[in-house]
């Protein structure tokens, strides 16, 4: 995310762009990766993973929900515009929203304008830390509503007042390790080089790296000999459809565009202290 000090994604992107070399996979949440046309999603930006959290909450039968985000990160406040375009064309009412401060100790004035107008749900729009902060804030009031997350780690289920809550990623599910051959190769190269992350240190930019390397693998299959960035991105546009083993939604790019909004997320849960992908690996899409 980019802080009011500067973009240093959108920094980054343009140098590449300038060499002509490809950006593949990470966290797409800045618009940048739907405008530059040498940065290649695995998932949705941020119209795509805001449109993932508000279907999320219409599926659960939420129709009152309140927004909480941050003041720091400019990208925070362009995250709740999206949702709340999606949440009213979804039919949800949006009956509070509140800039909080990632350094704020505590939320309680927050949660209780976001109980008195009637929200079932927060969605939170910050890091994690703050995320736990206003659950706690919210349950010491005796205010439990659901909370409706776009990002997730294994730190999150350790937080009871977090139980329940639903989430909506744009790549698969961090914490599934086998089941298809795709999953199964995830789960051994953890285990083989980085054992510790299946100890419940894992968080969701865990599959958004993993599916970055699956794609820079596919399209580096035709590479010759004397691989040029060139050849890289001819093999970036040549998928269509592409879907890594099961791991994304279709991916296609079109040569010399930017990547297409990805509207396609995959659904979680946490339920008593454990994450569960309520479909697996197949994904929702609008």
């Amino acid at each position: 995310m980019a802080t009011k000090r500067g973009n240093p994604t959108a920094r980054v992107g343009n140098y590449a762009q300038s060499k002509n070399i490809p950006m593949i996979g990470g966290a797409s949440v800045e618009p940048i990766w739907q405008t530059n046309p040498v940065m290649f999603a695995t998932g949705g930006g941020p119209s795509g993973r805001y449109y993932g959290v508000a279907r999320r909450a219409k599926d659960a039968g939420i129709d009152k929900v309140a927004t909480m985000y941050c003041t720091e990160v400019a990208a925070c406040s362009d995250f709740n515009s999206k949702f709340v375009e999606h949440a009213h064309a979804l039919g949800l009412n949006v009956v509070y929203q509140a800039r909080v401060s990632l350094a704020q100790p505590d939320y309680t004035a927050e949660c209780l304008q976001a109980r008195n107008n009637g929200a079932q749900a927060i969605v939170p729009m910050a890091d994690t830390n703050t995320t736990n902060r206003i659950a706690q804030s919210c349950a010491r009031q005796d205010y439990h509503p659901k909370f409706v997350l776009a990002l997730a780690n294994d730190g999150l289920a350790k937080v009871p007042e977090l139980n329940g809550a639903l989430v909506s990623l744009t790549d698969f599910p961090w914490f599934l390790y086998s089941g298809t051959p795709a999953l199964d190769e995830y789960g051994t190269a953890l285990k083989t080089y980085a054992p510790h992350l299946l100890d419940g240190q894992n968080a969701d930019f865990g599959s958004m790296g993993w599916a970055a390397g699956k794609l820079f693998e596919a399209a580096a299959r035709n590479v010759s000999d004397n691989p040029s960035s060139q050849e890289i991105l001819d093999g970036l546009w040549s998928l269509n459809g592409e879907q890594l083993g099961g791991l994304t939604p279709p991916l296609a790019y079109v040569r010399d565009q930017p990547t297409p909004e990805i509207f396609c997320t995959f659904q979680v849960e946490l339920k008593d202290g454990q994450w569960v992908a309520n479909n697996g690996v197949n994904y929702v899409c609008r």
